[in-house]
């Protein structure tokens, strides 16, 4: 690796990556995928990387990956993604729902995130937020366990638009 980095990169960067993750080293997997993504930072390689560093427990590291490009992240939905998820892996629920929460309120907020900007409002029980950002799915576009608890609350709070949308399928 010393001597000659860049072949590393090219021909077994991504199984010296994976050997990193497995042996708990985020701080090196982070180095190399840094290296790996050194003349290549298009949005969808930092998000597979950044999620494959939040999924194999290494969120902060997603969050340093992440972090020169967060300003991109709004017009760039992949990038967006991979950011609030590792921020909600990382403990930042808060700040991830404040995210989606201010892209919401601008109508800019991509369809992909729909789903983890109702589950976070819900988990916060900002129950109108869920509502409203869900008001333009139809019910059965989402994920069935989102489904069922917007359908329980929707029942109890007598939320009938919501009803009458998942009736009508």
């Amino acid at each position: 690796e010393a001597l000659h980095p860049e072949e590393l990169i090219a021909d077994n960067g991504e199984l010296h990556l994976h050997l990193l993750l497995d042996l708990k080293r985020g701080s090196d997997a982070l180095s190399l995928i840094r290296r790996i993504v050194a003349n290549n930072t298009r949005a969808d390689h930092l998000a597979f990387y950044a999620d494959m560093l939040s999924g194999r427990g290494f969120p902060p590291q997603a969050l340093a990956l992440l972090h020169p490009h967060a300003a991109e992240a709004d017009s760039q939905p992949e990038l967006l993604s991979a950011l609030i998820r590792a921020q909600i892996a990382a403990g930042q629920a808060d700040e991830a729902l404040d995210h989606l929460k201010r892209l919401h309120e601008e109508n800019a907020l991509p369809p992909g995130l729909v789903e983890i900007l109702a589950d976070q409002a819900l988990a916060h029980h900002d129950y109108d937020l869920a509502f409203s950002a869900t008001a333009n799915v139809r019910p059965n576009e989402l994920t069935e366990w989102l489904q069922a608890a917007l359908c329980n609350l929707a029942l109890e709070q007598k939320r009938m638009p919501f009803i009458d949308r998942l009736i009508a399928g």
